[in-house]
């Protein structure tokens, strides 16, 4: 009822992310950022030199393209769905 679209991003090849998305029943896209490998996650600030991969981050894009709201995590750190639901009705 948000009027809201889910897309993943992964640095993993597009077959993996296709066989993770089966395997967990997952309906939403999830985008490759395999190569050039983390060019989107640096763009978004979330790429981890350290390891190779990047760091979670959440992301709310308005209509627009305006990115309107995020937060970044640890790789294992949760998500909480209801900060995002938040961030999307604000802006809705």
């Amino acid at each position: 009822g948000l009027h809201a679209e889910v897309l993943a991003v992964s640095c993993d090849h597009f077959f993996s992310n296709r066989a993770f998305a089966d395997r967990d029943g997952y309906e939403f896209s999830i985008l490759s950022d395999f190569w050039p490998h983390g060019d989107v996650s640096r763009s978004y600030g979330t790429f981890n030199d350290d390891v190779g991969v990047p760091d979670r981050g959440t992301f709310v894009i308005d209509r627009e393209g305006v990115l309107r709201w995020t937060v970044k995590q640890g790789i294992g750190d949760p998500r909480h769905l209801d900060d995002v639901r938040a961030a999307i009705a604000d802006i809705s």
